[in-house]
């Protein structure tokens, strides 16, 4: 998907169904053979191909109890700019998203709700059910820090346990702030930036925890015509052969008992 389409559109999933199981026994008597079925009940349906709470190893997700994330994308395109913004709540048993964008003076904001089997959209009518097949849902929750979904695509260089670091914090949380300027010039990607190929960094640190998960995300970049088309940016806007990127990401309220995700009724 490309990075500015992701700000408005989503792909679909293949959705895939856990059929019920039958468990058959048989006990033996001296005078009768008595056959009990017992049928388990399938798991309730995600609407989707991936379950919204299915996490990865080594990610915020999965290592923290609870935690608010946001990020904040900006392009410069010359005479016009584009801002997107998102912001949630992770809890073990639900998460909470918001996506804002700004493109060229008009405002779009989605917010999605998911449990480990249902989904809810918010386009600006109240929340309702929804699927993972919806191109909003699957929008948001791609370009959402707080949703498990963002980090199946995100990733960081290899060797960054041996990169030279600083000690430093973000929101109270111990880090290691880390320059990867240097480190991604062979790098293919960054999970929502495709590729560096016409990609020009002008900045790029990141704050890695202890623990070794990404808490914080600093860059700022020169992109050229055809990375921007590649990144979804409609051809009939004339950026006069550059625009500026920034991204900025940040963790905070980590494993706070106080956070919660209320579910829509």
């Amino acid at each position: 998907m490309g990075l500015l389409a992701a700000g408005c559109s989503g792909g679909a999933s293949e959705t895939t169904t856990t059929a019920a199981t039958t468990t058959t026994t048989s006990t033996t008597t001296t005078s009768a053979t008595t056959t009990t079925t017992t049928t388990t009940p399938a798991p309730p349906s995600t609407n989707g191909a991936v379950e919204p709470l299915a996490t990865t190893p080594g990610t915020p997700p999965a290592e923290l109890d609870a935690y608010s994330a946001t990020m904040e994308m900006g392009f410069d395109l010359g005479e016009l700019a584009m801002d997107i913004s998102t912001e949630g709540v992770w809890t073990t048993d639900a998460f909470s998203c918001t996506a804002s964008t700004d493109m060229f003076g008009l405002g779009v904001e989605e917010h999605v709700i998911a449990t480990s089997s249902q989904v809810w959209v918010d386009s600006g009518f109240g929340y309702q059910p929804s699927s993972l097949d919806d191109p909003n849902v699957a929008s948001v929750i791609q370009s959402c820090p707080a949703s498990p979904g963002f980090w199946e695509r995100f990733s960081l260089p290899a060797g960054l346990d041996s990169a030279t670091s600083e000690r430093d914090e973000v929101n109270g949380i111990p880090a290691r702030r880390i320059d990867l300027q240097e480190a991604v010039e062979g790098f293919s990607g960054l999970g929502l930036v495709p590729g560096l190929e016409g990609i020009t960094l002008d900045t790029f640190t990141a704050w890695i925890s202890d623990e070794g998960y990404l808490v914080a995300l600093d860059m700022s970049a020169t992109i050229d015509e055809a990375a921007l088309a590649d990144m979804g940016l409609p051809p009939e806007i004339d950026v006069n052969g550059s625009a500026g990127m920034t991204m900025r990401f940040e963790l905070a309220d980590l494993n706070d008992p106080d956070l919660m995700v209320e579910i829509p009724e």
